[in-house]
């Protein structure tokens, strides 16, 4: 037998193996389990009720969870069940938000008599308001036990990707307060949408006036150029005159790898 021919047979002699493996895999307790998941996380849609989904998960589940955005910077959470599904629920409640997820690949299922654990892949393509808004991969480690008969997810390890995102119209509601504006933002977070708060406050001190939120602080000029002068930056975000606008100007600094534009809602 040629060289040639030994590795041709050596390569799809371990092809058909692997996808033997695979096919076999399918068939195990935690693939079954994760399928069972998925189904029922995509069926939120319609249904809108986790209970089918608690039956899935131990008790003292917990999730790690790394978000990855498209600019590579990350975010790292952990928590518990109840947290789990009430994030599942608050973004599947959301009328604006609609969430597809589907299996893109099971890469390895190793099902014992009382632990299980599973490797795979899942595509999310989020819309919001019938637009398009970003594709997430997420990689998924899980580890399954079995509890007197039943099969039950104990822990995953999620790490989702933005493949892509539609940066654009981020919807905003604008309050005037005496010390300045307070702001609600709908914005991209993860493979779905999340709203936060910020507080405005308006200072004028020895003539300069200024503008703080969360940790930054601006600097505004007699002029109307509107610097962000946190640690001595000194970035220049536009020129206006206008309170509101100026607060505008801010979000565009503050959300700025998820929203291009801020549309006023009331």
């Amino acid at each position: 037998m040629s060289r040639m021919l030994l590795f041709l047979v050596q390569l799809f002699g371990l092809t058909l193996f692997s996808i033997g493996s695979v096919q076999a895999q399918e068939e195990n307790d935690i693939t079954k389990l994760f399928r069972n998941y998925i189904q029922e996380v995509d069926a939120l849609n319609q249904t809108k009720n986790i209970e089918n989904l608690v039956k899935l998960l131990d008790r003292d589940f917990e999730l790690n969870k790394t978000e990855v955005t498209l600019n590579g910077n990350t975010r790292n959470i952990t928590i518990d069940r109840a947290n789990h599904l009430r994030t599942l629920q608050q973004i599947f409640l959301t009328e604006a938000i609609q969430v597809n997820i589907s299996i893109e690949q099971i890469y390895k299922a190793t099902s014992g008599k009382k632990t299980a654990v599973i490797s795979a892949s899942i595509k999310a393509d989020v819309k919001y308001e019938d637009n398009e808004a970003q594709k997430v991969t997420i990689l998924i480690n899980a580890v399954g036990a079995n509890k007197n008969g039943t099969w039950k997810f104990i822990q995953m390890d999620n790490i989702e990707v933005i493949d892509e995102r539609n940066l654009g119209k981020c919807p905003c509601r604008y309050t005037q307060t005496k010390q300045g504006f307070e702001t609600e933002v709908v914005y991209p977070s993860g493979f779905a949408y999340s709203k936060k708060q910020d507080a405005f406050t308006f200072r004028l001190e020895d003539g300069v006036k200024t503008i703080t939120v969360n940790d930054q602080l601006y600097q505004w000029k007699k002029n109307g150029e509107l610097l962000n002068v946190t640690d001595g930056k000194n970035t220049a975000l536009g020129t206006t005159t206008d309170n509101k606008k100026a607060v505008s100007f801010i979000l565009g600094d503050l959300y700025k790898s998820n929203c291009t534009e801020f549309i006023e809602r009331n």
